[in-house]
Formats: structure tokens, C-alpha cells, sequence
């Protein structure tokens, strides 16, 4: 006849066999959940509901992320991540939160990591930029001598809006850049290449800039009042072993124009 024991709860199985003396049986149990990190680890105190990303090891189809113990609205990804929704009421003034990982099957937990609810930024306060300022342009489209043209620049990243300017060089005559859009616009009135830097600053704080050097080749066309044209419709007949001479006219264009047979 045995008598069966429990050594700690959840952790093994001692016995006792009349002839067979005493042991314990070992009984594994399931890998705690572990998170590597957290995305976003930092938020703004009186924003409205965030999502966050938890991602970790051993998480089940069971876990569930724990706000200062309190359960959020969790989807569970897959066994490394985890998307939890973090309710505005949570986030109405500044606190260092622990965030957890349960596994609701078997109650594990993982370690805490620290979640800030951070104080709003107070006007005139340094403004971290999400993303390096990048001008985006990265050849200006070509135009003609006595046409209108329009571009625009565009840049990435930093903080909108942005500001405009060329810092050497020049556009080619007849074309200015609107500093608030980026907009290169005019009428060139010479052809010829013109190269020149540009920069663009974020309305960051503290704001960033960023520049490129940019051409923009103006080609010559003839306008369509002043097309080349030949003027000479017919002429004289010759005779042979006379010699013979006559003059060609043309009209438009730019002089001098050359003419051929």
C-alpha cells in the first residue's frame, strides 16, 4: 500500500513504496515568458489610446499583456510578439507603468519592464524629430528658353512645414523659388545649364536642414512666331555650260543660318 505526497506545489511528486523506499518524480513545467522589448517604451501623458507592440519569447495562444496588473485588450501575433491596446484613461497624467506578460493557462509571468506615461512637451521645449531631414529631389526636370516652367522639390522626414532656399549658385534668369513650397516656377529667358545648392530646414526644435546641388538645363527653342522657314519657293532655270548663281532666302531662326543642297 503507498502513500502519496506533494512536494511544492506545481514542482514534483514525492513517494513513498512500502519495499521500494522514496523518490520524487520531477514534473516539467512551461517556459516563463521573457520580453526583449517594447514599442513604443515611452508615451504622452493625455494622448488618446495607443497600440503597443510587446515582443519576447514563450508566449502562448494564452498570454496576455498586464498593465500594472490590470489585463489590456491583447491579440497575440505569434509566440514572439504581442499587440496590446493601451486605453486613454490609462494615459491621462505621467507614471512609470509595469508591463507584464501572462500566461493565462498557467498564471506564469515575466519580468516587468518599465512603460513611461512622460509629461507632455511644454511650448518653446526642445521637440525630438522622428526621422532625418532628407531632400527627396534628386534631378530638376529640364525647360526652354522662352517657355513657362514649374517644379517642385520635396524633402522627407523632420518636422513640416518646410522652408526653401539656395545657398550658391543660381537658377537660371526668369525663374524664382517660393521659399514656403519648394515651387521652382518662371519663364527662363536664355538657354544654358545652371547649377546651384539648395536647402531645406524642418520647423523642428531645434530644426534640421539638409541640402543638395541641383542643375536645371534650359534648352533654346525658336518661339513659334519666329520658326525657321525657307522663303524661296522657286528658281530660274540654267543653261548648259553657262555658269549659274542665285540666292536663297530663309526668315526666322537665329542668324546665321546655313544653307545646303
Amino acid at each position: 500500500m503507498g502513500i502519496l505526497r506533494v512536494i511544492g506545489t506545481g514542482i514534483g511528486i514525492g513517494f513513498c513504496f512500502f519495499a521500494l523506499g522514496c523518490g520524487d518524480i520531477a514534473i516539467p513545467l512551461s517556459s516563463a515568458p521573457n520580453i526583449s522589448h517594447i514599442l513604443p517604451q515611452t508615451l504622452t501623458a493625455g494622448s488618446k489610446t495607443q497600440t503597443m507592440k510587446v515582443v519576447g519569447t514563450n508566449f502562448t495562444s494564452t498570454a496576455v499583456i498586464l498593465w500594472n496588473g490590470s489585463t489590456l485588450p491583447t491579440s497575440v501575433v505569434d509566440s514572439n510578439t504581442l499587440v496590446g491596446t493601451v486605453e486613454s484613461s490609462s494615459l491621462a497624467v505621467p507614471a512609470v507603468v509595469q508591463l507584464k506578460v501572462q500566461i493565462r493557462q498557467t498564471g506564469r509571468e515575466s519580468q516587468p519592464v518599465p512603460v513611461t506615461v512622460a509629461s507632455a512637451p511644454s511650448i518653446g521645449s526642445p521637440v525630438v524629430n522622428a526621422s532625418p531631414l532628407l531632400v527627396s529631389t534628386t534631378q530638376v526636370p529640364s525647360g526652354a528658353a522662352g517657355n513657362a516652367y514649374s517644379t517642385n522639390l520635396a524633402a522627407t522626414g523632420g518636422t513640416g512645414a518646410y522652408t526653401w532656399s539656395i545657398t550658391s549658385g543660381a537658377l537660371p534668369r526668369g525663374l524664382t523659388l517660393a521659399a514656403s513650397t519648394g515651387v521652382i516656377s518662371g519663364t527662363p529667358v536664355a538657354s544654358g545649364t545652371s547649377s546651384f545648392t539648395i536647402r531645406v530646414t524642418d520647423s523642428g526644435n531645434p530644426a534640421q536642414t539638409a541640402s543638395a546641388v541641383e542643375s536645371i538645363a534650359v534648352a533654346a527653342v525658336a518661339s513659334a512666331g519666329n520658326a525657321l522657314t525657307i522663303t524661296t519657293s522657286s528658281l530660274p532655270s540654267g543653261w548648259d555650260g553657262t555658269a549659274y548663281a542665285q540666292v536663297l532666302q530663309a526668315s526666322g531662326g537665329t542668324p546665321s543660318a546655313t544653307t545646303g543642297r
